[in-house]
């Protein structure tokens, strides 16, 4: 007896019954067909996607900070300006000073014969000054003016006939003490390449002048020579 259940045949169309192994009409092979038709479906699986996750909210820009940071620049940009033209007019007063005094040591010693004396006390200066924080007056004319008053006390040894050196050495210590009168602390660790360099730069400075101080010294003393010798 065949069964209730037809099924058609998918190459011809006629109807078969569930059990038919072939189709009655054209014979097509059914077997896989209805083994196929007749298997349990699948099961079906719902993919739940989570939600996104909220992005956070960009926090509004805190302006204040970069005023801060802006005002911090420019203090900073001002203090450099501020020290650079500071360092500037007192190393110019102090070169001022060493050309002044070594000048002066080096035309008395080089009138007077002692070229060593006038270059060694236009080096001494050079140094002390290069050594010492004053403020702008101070270091042009503190080292200049011991010089002078070193002159005046020379004047009274040579009125004596005291050795030849010795008003020259005197000179010398009067510009050291004028250099180092009211001179401001230093902490020496906490200097820079600069402040370090000054002693060297004012040996030189010292040495050069007091050499061409000596030139003229003995230059004067020979024309004054050559014409009242004469």
């Amino acid at each position: 007896m065949e069964s209730n259940h037809l099924f058609p045949c998918p190459y011809c169309k006629a109807s078969n019954s569930m059990d038919a192994e072939t189709c009655r009409a054209c014979g097509a092979p059914l077997d896989d067909l209805i083994e196929d038709e007749t298997a349990p479906p699948e099961p079906k699986f719902t993919v739940v996607q989570k939600a996104p996750k909220p992005k956070p909210r960009p926090q509004p820009k805190d302006d204040s900070s970069d005023l801060r940071a802006l005002a911090e620049q420019a203090s900073d940009l001002t203090d450099t300006v501020m020290y650079t033209y500071s360092v500037a007019w007192r190393t110019a007063a102090e070169a001022g000073a060493i050309a002044i005094s070594a000048l002066i040591i080096g035309m008395v010693a080089g009138a007077f014969g002692q070229a060593f004396w006038g270059v060694f006390g236009g080096l001494i200066v050079g140094v002390v000054v290069g050594l010492t924080a004053k403020p702008l007056w101070g270091s042009l004319l503190g080292a200049p003016a011991g010089t002078l008053v070193g002159l005046l006390v020379s004047a009274l040894l040579w009125a004596i006939q005291a050795p030849a050196f010795l008003p020259l050495l005197v000179m010398t210590v009067g510009a050291v003490i004028g250099a180092r009168v009211r001179a401001l602390p230093q902490n020496r660790r906490r200097m820079n390449t600069w402040e370090k360099a000054r002693p060297f730069v004012g040996a030189v400075g010292g040495l050069v002048v007091g050499s061409v101080g000596v030139a003229i010294g003995w230059g004067f003393s020979a024309l004054v020579g050559a014409v009242f010798g004469a």
